[in-house]
């Protein structure tokens, strides 16, 4: 908790302004005290979200009725992206079986009730699980048909086929691409024009599940080797040749220094950065990467609501 001191230009008149940001009481106010953004009446304010909290020897009581499910597949993968924390975490050998998914199926409804919101497909690389997933998708499909199901893919082991079986059981799913920067991670698929074909289709047929809702993103991290969110949608832009939502997120640390090292931009390069997600969050999300205008649009209505930082999580 901290309350900061904002340098800022006043897009009107040009002119210096400071605003003062209570990261505590979700605040921002000028100098003479008057909001910069005003606050909604306290019985118009969305509640903030309340959150189990246990101190350390207390035992976290469960909870069965969950909005958000996170099935993780395994942790293999086929490609060995520089600041990838999980590889290291990732144990060198996985027995897994095929029953397992039997195993899964028939114990759901020991560990939750009712239908999540959302459930989500983690790997390693998902589609390295193909066969779990041709198992798994049409059951739990069948009992959560209104759920809505997302995964993230680098995209390698796509096929037209894998696309289709994806798209019938309306699994919402990314491409995770580092734009210009993609080096950092390994091949780029897109220097294959069947493989562009095949993602090119699977856009348009994502998209269609949640319409007008485009679903479809590429998601790529700001990292050493791409650091302006604004050109690494131009690079998808001029690959697809039509208009291509992107989400950008900055690499976290993964407590190696030589890798950190490596991959997280630091100095004149990290000056240049913030420059360029605050030229990029100015622009239409049609302009730039969605994500900057979604936490842009979160944190200005955290401050209408006044959320406290500790309704955070």
């Amino acid at each position: 908790m901290a309350i900061f001191r904002l340098n800022c230009i006043d897009p009107k008149n040009g002119k210096n302004t400071v605003l003062i940001y209570d990261s505590a009481a979700s605040t921002l106010k000028y100098e003479d005290g008057q909001y910069a953004v005003e606050p909604l009446p306290k019985e118009e304010r969305k509640k903030p979200r309340e959150f189990q909290r246990t101190q350390l020897g207390e035992k976290n009581v469960k909870q069965h009725g969950i909005r958000f499910l996170r099935i993780v597949l395994g942790t293999k993968c086929n490609y060995k992206c520089a600041y990838c924390s999980q590889a290291f975490d990732a144990p060198e050998e996985q027995v897994t079986s095929i029953a397992d998914v039997d195993t899964f199926m028939s114990r759901l409804d020991e560990w939750l009730t009712g239908e999540p919101k959302r459930i989500e497909l983690w790997g390693g690389e998902p589609l390295v699980y193909i066969k779990f997933l041709r198992k798994m998708l049409p059951r739990l499909r069948a009992k959560f048909p209104n759920s809505q199901i997302t995964t993230i893919t680098n995209g390698s082991l796509l096929t037209d086929e894998i696309v289709d079986f994806l798209v019938k059981y309306k699994v919402l799913f990314s491409i995770s691409h580092d734009a210009y920067g993609q080096s950092i991670r390994g091949e780029d698929i897109l220097d294959d024009p069947e493989k562009v074909k095949i993602i090119d289709r699977a856009e348009r047929l994502v998209n269609k599940i949640n319409s007008p809702t485009r679903s479809f993103t590429f998601n790529t991290t700001l990292n050493k080797k791409v650091i302006d969110p604004i050109r690494a949608r131009e690079f998808f832009v001029k690959k697809f040749g039509r208009d291509i939502v992107v989400s950008t997120d900055p690499v976290l640390a993964v407590g190696r220094a030589e890798i950190d090292k490596d991959t997280i931009p630091s100095g004149e390069q990290l000056s240049e950065l913030a420059q360029n997600v605050a030229t990029a969050a100015m622009l239409h999300p049609d302009m730039s990467a969605y994500s900057l205008f979604r936490y842009e649009r979160n944190f200005i209505n955290a401050l209408r609501n006044q959320i406290p930082l500790d309704a955070v999580g």
